[in-house]
C-alpha cells in the first residue's frame, strides 16, 4: 500500500516547481506513515530489515527520477537529498516504545525526547 502511495504521487516528484524539502516532507507524511501502520505487531527478522531499508531507498530513488539503470549507489543519494537511513530506525524506536510503553513510560520517554 506505501509502494502505491509513492506511485501516486509521481506527479509531484515530477514537479519541478516542488522543491526537495517538500518533497521529502511528502514522503514522510504520506508514504512512510502507511508503511508504519501496524509496525508494533510486526516481527522482524533479518531479511524484513533489509526489505524495509530497501524500501526507503527505493522511495528515495522514485521521488529524486533516479533509475535502478544508473548504477547510484545508496550513499550518493542519501548526500544529494542530505539524510540518512532512518526508516528502520524509526520502525525500531516504534516497536520498542510500544512493548515497554506499560512497563517504564517516564523511563522511556525520558530515553526518547
Amino acid at each position: 500500500m506505501a509502494r502505491q502511495k509513492a506511485v501516486e504521487l509521481t506527479t509531484i516528484w515530477n514537479d519541478k516547481n516542488v522543491t526537495s524539502a517538500l518533497k521529502i516532507r511528502v514522503m514522510k507524511s504520506m508514504v512512510w506513515v502507511v508503511f508504519q501502520y501496524g509496525v508494533e505487531g510486526w516481527t522482524l527478522k533479518k531479511s524484513d530489515r533489509n526489505r524495509i531499508e530497501s524500501f526507503g531507498m527505493w522511495c528515495w530513488r522514485k521521488m529524486l527520477g533516479i533509475s535502478w539503470k544508473e548504477h547510484r549507489t545508496n550513499i550518493s543519494i542519501l548526500e544529494e537529498i542530505g539524510l540518512q537511513r532512518e526508516l528502520m530506525g524509526k520502525v525500531a524506536r516504534m516497536k520498542l516504545l510500544y512493548s515497554t510503553s506499560d512497563t517504564l513510560p517516564g523511563e522511556v520517554q525520558e530515553i526518547w525526547h
